[in-house]
Order: C-alpha cells, then structure tokens, then sequence
C-alpha cells in the first residue's frame, strides 16, 4: 500500500512540475468571466381557451473554474470543471389582459467542458460536449408567474475562441442545446402549470491563468 501511494505522489509531483513548464505536455489554471444566457420558448401556449405569450430577455452572471490542458502535437484537449452561477429574464403576458409580468430566473450548474481544439500561433479553435448538472434554480420578482421549473440539458455543446497571452488566456464561447427542452410555467391564477418547449443559448467571455 505505502508503494502505491508513493508512486501516486511522484506520478503527481511530475504532472505538476510538467505543468508549470510553459507549453508542456500537462497544464493546471483557473479561470472565470461573465456568462450572459438567454431562453427562446415557444411563442404562445394555449390552455383553457387562454393564450399565454413567452418572451425572454438576456440577462448576465458570472462563472468560476479550474483548467486541465493536455498538449499533443497537432491538437490539445481541454477538460475544466465550472460554477456557473447564471439566469434569464421571461417577459409573460395573458392575451386580453392588459398587464403583463417580467420575472428572472436566477440558474446555478456545475459544468463540465471536454474540449478539443487546435492552435495556430497564439489562436486556439475549440469545440466539444459540455455536461451539466442544475444544482438549484430560483425565481425572482413574481407577479404573473408563481413558479418556473427549469430544465437544463445533461448534455449540449460548446464552440470557442482562445488567446494564450503567455501564462493568461482570454475565451470566447458559445453554448448551445442539441435539441429543444421544456420548462413548466406556474401562473398566479392556475393550480397547475403550463409546458413550454425552450432552447437555451448561453455565451461565455473568461480570462485564465495557467501556473
């Protein structure tokens, strides 16, 4: 057993000193930024002979995380684990009422990019899956809606820009759902909710450092 976590510890001790190499083979960083999210739903759902209109709005947060880059001759791959802590705002309205509701729902994922990319000088191209897990979802601000149950895709994807400016690098990089998910609306005035089909676009603008 002591041989075992001998050689886990010298295994790890080369990782790390291979990472602070500056292009080595392994690289460790952190990085964070600004995520602006914004849902598409469906226009109109029809319930009881009422028209209930969706719009949504842009509405920013911020997320934290760590890097892992693995270098490799002609592409590299890029798995981080991320805090997400982001939102949306759903602008509601009844037709033939004469107000209307703008509620924001406030989003918290853990979320898990595995990237490959290739690099041209300083400019990397990045793209691959992105796995989420929701860890909590609020809404704020209720008039006309009560109530918002998100549902966020286990899986989507995520293309990119990247500048490596020695140690720092800048991202720029869109999220976005392979296919349509449905979020229930709880209105003031029903006792159940009404099912929307969304779609949900996310852009992410961060800055890392790799040690």
């Amino acid at each position: 057993m002591n041989k075992k976590i001998a050689a886990a510890f010298i295994l790890v001790s080369i990782s790390w000193f291979t990472a602070r190499a500056d292009g080595g083979l392994i690289e460790f960083g952190i990085k964070g930024g600004v995520t602006t999210q914004r849902v598409n739903f469906s226009n109109t759902a029809r319930y009881d002979g009422g028209d209930y209109l969706l719009g949504s709005s842009t509405r920013g947060g911020y997320h934290l995380g760590i890097i892992s880059r693995i270098n490799l001759p002609l592409v590299h791959f890029q798995p981080e684990i991320l805090f997400n802590n982001s939102g949306y705002r759903i602008n509601s309205v009844i037709a033939g009422e004469s107000y209307g509701s703008k509620s924001i729902v406030r989003v918290r994922t853990v979320e898990v990019p595995v990237l490959a990319g290739m690099r041209m000088m300083w400019l990397r191209l990045q793209a691959g899956p992105m796995f989420t897990v929701l860890t909590e979802a609020k809404t704020k601000d209720r008039a006309l809606i009560r109530d918002v149950h998100v549902t966020k895709p286990s899986v989507s994807y995520l293309i990119g820009l990247g500048l490596d400016l020695g140690r720092f690098n800048v991202d720029v990089r869109f999220n976005g759902n392979f296919s349509k998910t449905t979020q229930n609306i709880l209105y003031d005035n029903r006792t159940m909710g009404i099912d929307y089909k969304s779609k949900n676009k996310q852009w992410m603008f961060s800055v890392g450092y790799m040690f």
